[in-house]
């Protein structure tokens, strides 16, 4: 009987580092991070294949698969990420060898970042209504970054009628961090009357409307005393009509 021994060589830890992070914009891919793989236990290490368990992340520039690293030999490959969604991956990379806890293997995580997105509230439209001449009436735009990277708001700029004017502006030339806020006091004082309009230019464009019209003045609502009065008048008048002589009434 013929009797073949597999030669294993002991586990070891060596490979560095034992895990890589990423964070990119979706979309784009990171630069490479490299991983060396080194013999620290004085028998040949034969390595067959390096591979990702998942496509987000890719083995490049691999020196390692098909390679023997000695005492005096080391290898290294290279893993890159690429963004795809806006969410958090975690997976491996393996290294297949003859050491007995083969496969070994190098953590991955990434996270893919969304760019910078503004949110304005109340909203794109800011709408002031009616508003008589000579009146004043002011709203404010909260622009939030709702994204994960940096936004930069530019410069505000306000063009078209000039019924609207900014009393107060907190945004031009601020670069807003992730879940970071700022506000914008508009303001609208016509001064005659019919719809007029305007946009704030800041990142994002913002529309604003109202209209110069003269106030309505409230309905009167009855009082008890009047409808009082209103009933005597009216029994009044149907005493009038009674106390007519009969032919007058038959006329």
């Amino acid at each position: 009987t013929l009797k073949v021994a597999v030669s294993r060589r002991a586990p070891v830890d060596y490979i560095t580092p034992a895990s890589l992070s990423f964070e990119r914009e979706i979309g784009s891919s990171s630069a490479p991070q490299t991983v060396t793989v080194t013999d620290n236990n004085g028998m040949p290490l034969d390595i067959a294949s390096v591979f990702s368990n998942d496509s987000a992340f890719s083995v490049q520039n691999d020196r390692c698969s098909g390679t023997t690293v000695t005492p005096t030999i080391s290898c290294t490959f290279e893993v890159v990420f690429t963004a795809v969604t806006r969410d958090h991956k975690v997976s491996t990379i393996d290294v297949i060898s003859n050491s007995a806890s083969s496969p070994d293997q190098v953590v991955v995580d990434g996270r893919g970042l969304a760019p910078g997105e503004a949110q304005v509230a109340p909203g794109l439209n800011i709408a002031f209504g009616d508003v008589a001449p000579g009146q004043s009436s002011q709203k404010v735009a909260t622009i939030t970054n709702i994204g994960d990277l940096p936004l930069p708001l530019g410069t505000l700029a306000l063009s078209g009628d000039s019924a609207f004017s900014v009393p107060s502006d907190a945004c031009s030339g601020q670069t807003l961090d992730a879940g970071k806020n700022c506000a914008i006091t508009v303001a609208f004082s016509p001064s005659g009357l019919g719809d007029v309009s305007a946009t704030l230019d800041i990142n994002p464009t913002i529309t604003l409307t109202g209209t110069g019209a003269v106030a309505t003045p409230p309905q009167a609502i009855p009082t008890l005393g009047d409808m009082s009065r209103l009933l005597m008048i009216l029994m009044a008048l149907l005493g009038v009509l009674y106390l007519r002589p009969r032919h007058a009434r038959l006329r």
